[in-house]
């Protein structure tokens, strides 16, 4: 997930998501500390949580470590990857909306490590 450090926050991200209704979406990140040191995933879950107005808006989409949606390609490097099928992307209604990203390590410590836009448009 790439941040620009210059006018973002650490953990927001500086472009939207874009997902395209009805096709796969494959997103990769890397949990860094603030001087861009890869910060060890080992044993973390993921949780992305995606609402149609924030705050507590309508949610439009949650996907999840413990759903398969999650999965840690080198834990030692902080890198994780998030895939959505066609069938999950294709039950989302075109639009605008928020998401939140949150790892949380196996003692139970809740860490937010992105969050932005994520814009739904039709297949190309």
């Amino acid at each position: 997930m790439a941040c620009d450090s210059n006018n973002t926050p650490p953990n927001q991200t500086d472009q939207p998501l874009y997902i395209h209704q009805g096709a796969d979406f494959d997103a990769t990140f890397t949990y860094q500390d603030p001087d861009g040191v890869a910060i060890d995933i080992t044993g973390y879950t993921f949780e992305l949580v995606m609402v149609k107005v924030k705050p507590g808006g309508e949610l439009a989409a949650t996907w999840t470590t413990a759903d398969g949606d999650f999965s840690i390609t080198s834990a030692a490097t902080g890198r994780f990857a998030l895939r959505v099928t066609a069938t999950e992307t294709a039950a989302i209604p075109l639009g605008s909306y928020w998401f939140d990203l949150n790892g949380t390590t196996n003692s139970g410590a809740v860490y937010p490590l992105a969050q932005g836009q994520i814009i739904v448009d039709p297949e190309a």
